[in-house]
């Protein structure tokens, strides 16, 4: 029983929630439900010579190794609105959301342009969404940008379009699964790499990070940060249950085939297809990056075992490609075709068809469980904010250092002759290391006037999960902080989401910037991880405010006086009681969903608990303990139950129990050597019923054997209490919320979490 007892003291430690749902509405299925779903689909794959970035010199498109697509998905419920649009580009310039809109404003008014979320997918072998004004010498015949704005700009029009008008009744169902995409890119080194390792000028600035640095030297020490495994998945349904579509998000960018001269989605095509052999042609994916601003598709220190891998999975895949290469430029007139089986270009192309297994594995397992519950009526919202977040104020230093090499870059020359591929990529990497130097000065000089960025975030929320934007390549750290604060079973962080008021950089973190590194640098950092940390606490501001789950986090300490009856209380003393209602869950402080209250009265000889448990919605079934377990048995706290503490000093009494009569109780005294050692004291005794709603039950402790060490007010007791709420669903979903009167920090029984008891004479 020792152990059992102290199994009893983890449940508050461990401090963990299971709720199946965040309100009791949305848990209804209504006979008609009020979700409508529609899906839509368009190619930007722009024809010519339109520039592909992703890298510090222009490459031009020499056709489409894969689609590259624009994707939409609408949600509405005639009260609110959220319209998705996935694009495979680097990055989507405000100009393309600004003449997007107008143009649905024109040609469908209905359509509600304010909840279009726009989102890249960051692969590097997409169209050009950005000016790509040319102002050096150059011999290719380059698509304007504003032509291929305009372009892209009408694909993601006409996307909305068919997701708007084929709307129809639907449902969606969500979880999360396990996929590796990303790893952490940013490698760290136990010595300043600065000037042993350089980095290029105009690109970054070492320290002890260095991006995609060598890991197979002494001096390497760690990566900066983990590998997220997580995948968060929304499905939708049509109205007669069958699988119409998935926002797939994942914290990876899709920059495999990073100096791809065609067009490449990355793993996403792949994805796509693979989707579409299983599920129909039909079948939508908005392709969502999760923060992974310092993540990348690839990993470093496996790299010959990785080329192994490939090379016995994938073998006959590797050599039909090497027999078809995808297309590059002519350089001197001549195109090279010798691809070697095992170069970077065939490993990049297998590690995005590795991805996307894994990602299709975690989608079809996800869904077999997941879409045992839909939701045709989920709760709709949708918010936009416009965020101020401290720019990255670096030194005057700096500035004058990058001045200094502005200078001697403004010495180097352009080519004016020679091959027209050549040419554009010396000359366009010229003027792209000149413009970020340049840009050092501009950006401090602005700083100085105005030190804040304007910004756009997003928050929706669907049921029982959020979804939150960001325009930026935002490091892992923040999207933890956002997700581990958020009051929503599950948290999408969107980044590289398109804002009208400015294009995104690197957000990087405190570790980041001290490291130094490409991404973490001025040359990347538009805003400092002070604004990263406003963007975090405005977001949870922002989720909060959606979920309609009141806050009930009290401060101690709360002083309760229990009103003295003769002998034990009737139903006129307990009308008379105080009320203790309204729990925090744990690790949430929110309001806890299944209602609860505690009443507490005293004859001088015990003091007597009673407890209302209600469920979380009408119809839920309480999970009461089995019929077979033992009095005072140590597991009833993994059940339906009321823990109460009631001790002074550093000693306390700890009570469970549970409808059916179940009753547990254990003394945690100084004294003990071993803290919850089984107390069942002969003169304590409970009665519990069932109710229309649940259950209650009266706990009638005996004071006089109650013993504790040290002096103390008489008739004065610390006290706490929670509650470990089990029910069950019609559709046979469980649910679990543990949820404490008074706030927590450590073991419920910590005396310094309890409030205080004054038993009136």
């Amino acid at each position: 029983m020792k152990k059992c007892a102290a199994t009893v003291i983890m449940l508050f430690a461990a401090l963990f929630l299971l709720p199946s749902c965040a309100s009791t509405q949305e848990c209804k299925k209504s006979a008609a439900g009020t979700l409508k779903v529609g899906w839509g689909r368009r190619s930007i794959a722009m024809k010519g010579a339109v520039p592909i970035t992703g890298q510090f010199f222009m490459r031009v498109a020499q056709g489409a190794y894969t689609p590259v697509e624009a994707s939409a998905l609408v949600l509405e419920d005639s009260k609110d609105a959220v319209i998705f649009v996935s694009c495979d580009v680097v990055s989507v310039n405000p100009k393309v959301l600004i003449a997007a809109k107008e143009l649905l404003k024109k040609e469908l008014p209905a359509v509600p342009v304010e909840k279009i979320i726009i989102n890249a997918t960051h692969t590097h072998a997409g169209p050009s969404t950005h000016d790509n004004v040319i102002t050096y010498p150059n011999k290719v015949d380059i698509v304007p940008g504003e032509k291929v704005q305009k372009f892209i700009a009408r694909q993601i029009a006409d996307a909305v379009k068919e997701a708007w008008q084929s709307r129809t009744s639907g449902a969606v169902s969500y979880g999360y699964g396990f996929a590796t995409t990303g790893h952490s890119r940013r490698t760290i080194y136990l010595k300043d790499m600065g000037k042993k390792v350089k980095a290029g000028t105009g690109i970054a600035v070492n320290g002890h990070c260095v991006m995609y640095g060598n890991t197979a030297t002494a001096d390497f020490a760690s990566y900066e940060a983990g590998t997220d495994t997580f995948i968060n998945l929304l499905y939708t349904f049509d109205a007669q249950g069958k699988l119409s579509g998935a926002v797939i998000n994942v914290p990876c960018p899709a920059q495999t085939s990073e100096t791809a001269w065609a067009y490449n989605a990355s793993f996403w095509h792949n994805v796509r297809e693979k989707l579409a052999a299983r599920y129909g042609r039909k079948i939508g994916v908005i392709a969502q990056s999760a923060a992974a601003g310092d993540l990348a598709p690839r990993q470093l220190h496996y790299k010959d075992a990785e080329k192994r891998r490939y090379m016995l999975k994938y073998r006959e895949l590797m050599e039909s490609y090497v027999k078809n290469p995808m297309a590059r430029p002519a350089v001197n007139g001549v195109v090279d075709k010798n691809v070697p089986l095992d170069s970077n270009e065939v490993i990049e192309l297998m590690r995005a068809e590795d991805i996307a297994n894994r990602i299709v594995a975690a989608f079809d397992e996800v869904l077999s469980w997941a879409g045992k519950e839909k939701f045709d009526s989920p709760v709709l919202k949708h918010q936009v904010k416009t965020l101020r977040l401290p720019k990255n104020d670096f030194p005057k230093a700096i500035v004058l250092d990058e001045q200094r090499k502005h200078a001697a870059s403004m010495k180097e020359r352009f080519k004016t002759s020679g091959d027209p591929i050549n040419m554009l990529v010396h000359n366009s990497r010229l003027n792209s290391r000149r413009r970020r130097m340049a840009a050092i000065t501009t950006r401090y000089e602005q700083t100085q006037k105005e030190p804040y960025i304007l910004t756009d975030v997003h928050a929706v929320r669907i049921g029982n999960i959020a979804f939150a934007t960001n325009r930026f390549e935002l490091f892992l750290d923040y999207q933890h902080r956002i997700q581990g604060r958020s009051p929503f079973e599950q948290t999408f962080i969107v980044q590289l989401t398109v804002d009208p008021k400015g294009t995104g950089s690197y957000l990087a973190t405190e570790r980041g910037e001290k490291n130094k590194g490409y991404s973490a640098t001025p040359y990347s950092n538009q805003v400092s991880f002070k604004g990263g940390q406003v963007l975090v606490n405005e977001t949870v501001k922002m989720l909060y405010a959606l979920n309609d789950r009141k806050t009930a986090l009290r401060k101690n300490p709360a002083v309760i006086t229990v009103p003295k009856v003769k002998g034990a209380p009737g139903a006129a003393d307990w009308a008379k009681a105080p009320r203790l209602k309204d729990l925090s869950v744990i690790t949430t402080n929110l309001l806890q969903q299944a209602p609860t209250t505690l009443r507490l009265l005293h004859d001088g000889k015990f003091l007597y608990v009673k407890a209302n448990c209600g469920t979380a919605a009408k119809g839920d079934k309480v999970l009461a303990p089995p019929v077979s377990m033992v009095q005072r048995d140590g597991s009833l706290w993994q059940y339906e139950s009321i823990e109460f503490f009631i001790g002074r000093n550093k000693d306390s009494y700890q009570f469970i129990f549970a409808p059916g009569g179940k009753l547990a109780d254990y003394s945690h005294s100084a004294a003990d050597k071993v803290s919850g050692v089984t107390w069942n004291s002969r003169k304590v005794w409970l009665t519990t019923t069932f109710t229309a709603d649940g259950w209650e039950g009266v706990l009638a402790i005996p004071l006089d054997e109650l013993a504790f060490t040290g002096k103390s007010k008489a008739g004065e007791y610390k006290f706490n209490f929670g509650r470990n709420a089990f029910s069950q669903k019609a559709s046979g979903m469980t649910s679990r919320e543990t949820g404490a009167y008074l706030p927590l920090d450590g073991p419920f029984k910590n005396i310094a979490n309890c409030g205080t008891l004054k038993l009136a004479r």
